[in-house]
């Protein structure tokens, strides 16, 4: 793969991967929304696509005031939150697994909005 420049937020390098390039468009992304609110009067409702459904993305913008729709990948895989602690053995992470392609994983819905 041949070298490319990658313009980042305050910031001028060559990488040689795509993957460091990817890296990247969270924090650019964050940057550019965060810059945009502070010149809004109302919260936005902000759109993107399934490279920004990640957990590093949310957490830079989880100060951001606006809400964010996000497309995520169809092999995305969630976890349910983890059953309480019964006392024996190492607490569990996760619960239940959800996933986006197996809508039996999905259980009952839990509200509208």
């Amino acid at each position: 793969m041949g070298t490319r420049k990658c313009q980042g937020v305050g910031q001028s390098r060559y990488v040689t991967s795509g993957s460091v390039v990817l890296r990247q468009q969270p924090k650019r992304a964050a940057f550019q929304l965060r810059q945009v609110c502070r010149d809004l009067s109302v919260r936005p409702i902000a759109t993107y696509d399934s490279e920004y459904g990640s957990a590093a993305f949310m957490n830079l913008t989880e100060d951001i005031p606006a809400d964010l729709l996000l497309r995520l990948r169809p092999n995305r895989c969630l976890y349910k939150a983890p059953e309480p602690y019964s006392g024996s053995g190492r607490p569990r992470k996760h619960g239940d697994k959800f996933q986006l392609a197996n809508a039996d994983s999905w259980g009952g819905l839990i509200g509208n909005f």
